[in-house]
This record gives C-alpha cells, structure tokens and sequence, in this order.
C-alpha cells in the first residue's frame, strides 16, 4: 500500500544512476528496477545499450518495438543478462582508461516515472 500511494501521488525515485561488475550487483538492480515498475512492454537495442520502455507512447516516438514477451521481475535479469553478453566488444562505452579492467553494466532511470530505462555493457577499468 504504501508503495502504491507513493506511485500514484507522483515521484517514486527521480534520476538513478549505476555502475557495477558483479552479478551481484546486475541482479540487485534489476530487483530494484522491477520493485519501481512491475513491467516493460517495448525495447530498443542501440549499440551497447538497452532502452525498456514502460508503454508504447514514448517507445514508439524513440523507435522501438514490442517485446515478444512481458518483461517482469520473473524473466528480467535472465534477459538483461543474456543481451548483455551478446554485446561484441566493440559496441562497449568504456568508463575509464587505464589500470586493470572488467565488464560491467551501467544503468540509468532519467524519467521521473521511469516508464524508460537503459541498461548498457560496458568496460570498466580500474586505476592503478
């Protein structure tokens, strides 16, 4: 209830920004994600970044598609964790030069609803 009182009164959470590289760290947001919103109807794949969109307004003005599927908690870590390890090398933003480094992911939530989101792979070095 409180929640839902909190989602319908406006603002759940405004700009959400995350950078990590364990598995961990992925299923936890994606916990986090889908605890905000419950599911996301169409995508974009667009290099090394995966936009969700919540609704087709905005999906279809960005371009995107319908999912197949229902994107939920259920099925959502399984499928960000597969596109992110589809993603060539190449098509990876990396956050920093230098040191030792990893794959990662970043993700971002801009819109105060959070009807889009971005996942990305990226490459995260680590300073010496």
């Amino acid at each position: 209830m409180y929640r839902k009182e909190l989602h319908e009164g406006g603002s759940v959470v405004g700009d959400f920004d995350v950078k990590g590289d364990s598995v961990e760290m992925l299923k936890g947001t994606v916990d986090l994600c889908f605890a905000i919103v419950k599911k996301f109807t169409h995508f974009k794949k667009e290099g090394g970044k995966l936009h969700l969109y919540l609704g087709d307004y905005t999906a279809k003005k960005e371009g995107a598609v319908e999912l197949p599927f229902i994107l939920t908690r259920a099925n959502g870590y399984e499928f960000i964790y597969a596109w992110m390890h589809s993603v060539d090398d190449k098509d990876k933003m990396t956050e920093c030069e230098g040191g030792d480094g990893s794959h990662g992911f970043g993700f971002t939530a801009k819109t105060v609803d959070w009807s889009t989101v971005v996942f990305e792979a990226i490459n995260i070095y680590y300073s010496k």
